[in-house]
């Protein structure tokens, strides 16, 4: 099916590709395109007409201007050829000054990463050291906790003889006092034995007494 409203860039397309190979003609045209026979027509023509008009100017530049523009387009690419040099060594300088200060980046980078890196050493030897303290600490502590303990046993100890010598201490002294009535006692007796001794009437019973007073005296003895 033809297509319609075939624009002119369509038919100069076509005509330019199909001069290449054969002659030009409006069915051709048609046939490579489609759409109407009159719109083809028509864009032919005008193409036709530009071409002719285009030819016509090529052939006038070529015969009056062409030394002329080859000169211009030589002084023009030579001056574009300097511009882009000088461009080129512009920015051949600012690629080496930002290498320049690539270069002296990574050198300030690789000091403070050196840096960095003994810091990172230093702080590990005094962790270890840090560590080994507080194990020695620890050990320390240990020791000092055992010595407490042994310290609070032996306290302990000498809180229990202490108790059992003051219990020790006060029978000793019940026992003093025990013997000193006991002996305050005796006295008592043996005054009376003597004062029985000095009586006359008691002078037959001396032998008793006497025994009785050897007595006494062996039961002090015996305490």
């Amino acid at each position: 099916m033809p297509r319609k409203g075939i624009s002119y860039e369509q038919v100069a397309e076509a005509c330019n590709e199909l001069q290449q190979t054969q002659r030009l003609s409006v069915r051709s045209i048609q046939a490579r395109t489609g759409g109407s026979m009159t719109t083809v027509l028509k864009h032919y023509r005008r193409w036709q007409r530009e071409r002719s008009g285009q030819q016509d100017v090529e052939q006038v530049i070529s015969d009056r201007l062409r030394h002329a523009l080859l000169s211009e387009l030589e002084e023009a690419a030579a001056r574009s050829t300097q511009a882009l040099q000088s461009k080129l060594q512009s920015a051949q300088q600012q690629i080496a000054a930002l290498q320049t200060q690539a270069e002296q980046k990574q050198r300030r980078l690789t000091q403070q990463l050196n840096r960095a890196e003994q810091r990172r050493k230093h702080q590990q030897l005094k962790q270890r050291e840090s560590e080994q303290r507080a194990v020695t600490a620890e050990k320390g502590l240990r020791g000092l906790q055992a010595c407490l303990r042994n310290r609070e046993e032996s306290l302990h100890r000498e809180q229990r003889l202490r108790r059992e010598n003051k219990e020790a201490l006060r029978e000793l002294r019940n026992l003093h006092k025990a013997a000193e009535e006991r002996l305050l006692e005796q006295e008592k007796q043996l005054r009376a034995l003597e004062e029985q001794l000095q009586d006359p009437q008691q002078q037959k019973k001396e032998p008793s007494s006497k025994k009785q007073v050897k007595k006494t005296q062996q039961s002090l003895f015996d305490f």
